[in-house]
């Protein structure tokens, strides 16, 4: 029988097996190093049974996390899109409306009737007398 002298520390893990045992602890801090980066490094114990950390490594938690945070920026990118579509068209249709009022207070002031679309000298006079419920209501557009 041989006998080995060991100067470094220990570290003591626990195999699925149940076999406990100690390995360097330079070892076990690389395994652990190892498998937080992703990679891994086997340790073995007495039974030759292969021991890997449990749990999520963490540069995959790490790419999860990220996934999501591009996820959830595409979502705001999407949202903002959106809403300079709407400011967009809203702007559109006030320039619409604005014009086309422009247009109905142009015509009235070349003395064309804006309910039956007919030119007259005293405008004034025709609309009190033909047209005496209106008062420039939105339904009518030239």
């Amino acid at each position: 029988m041989s006998t080995m002298r060991f100067t470094g520390e220990l570290t003591i893990v626990s195999c699925w097996c149940g076999c406990i045992h100690a390995v360097p602890s330079d070892m076990r801090a690389y395994q652990l190093r190892e498998h937080a980066a992703g990679r891994k490094f086997q340790i073995y114990c007495p039974h030759g049974h292969t021991y890997i950390p449990n749990g999520e490594p963490e540069i995959k938690r790490m790419e999860r996390e990220l996934a999501a945070e591009r996820a959830r920026h595409d979502q705001t990118q999407a949202a903002l899109r959106n809403v300079r579509k709407d400011r967009d068209s809203a702007v559109l249709r006030e320039r619409a409306q604005k014009g086309a009022k422009t247009k109905i207070k142009n015509r009235i002031h070349n003395g064309v009737c804006p309910c039956c679309k007919k030119q007259f000298k005293d405008l004034a006079e025709h609309m009190r007398g033909r047209h005496p419920a209106w008062r420039g209501s939105d339904e009518v557009v030239a």
